[in-house]
């Protein structure tokens, strides 16, 4: 898959699509799995998780930062790297 082909994917993403969120902050890299976007509206991706902020587009992935050191995005299953992802 090229980056471009990545980066439209993520963009699309609808409800049922599997992602991870990848946690970035505190010197530490944690994957998560994501199978709970919602819709995209106005700009932004609703989750389950992230249901009342929604997440930013960046213009590669999907991002959110509170403010507070931890940055989520979004990432492709394919992208994770093996053995990192957290159960």
């Amino acid at each position: 898959m090229t980056p471009k082909d990545r980066v439209q994917k993520l963009q699309k993403l609808k409800s049922g699509d599997k992602f991870a969120y990848k946690n970035v902050g505190y010197g530490l890299t944690s994957y998560e799995i994501g199978d709970d976007a919602l819709k995209i509206k106005s700009g932004k991706l609703f989750t389950k998780t992230f249901d009342s902020t929604g997440m930013e587009w960046t213009g590669q992935t999907w991002k959110f930062d509170g403010g507070l050191g931890l940055v989520t995005t979004i990432v492709l299953m394919e992208d994770i790297p093996e053995g990192a992802l957290k159960d």
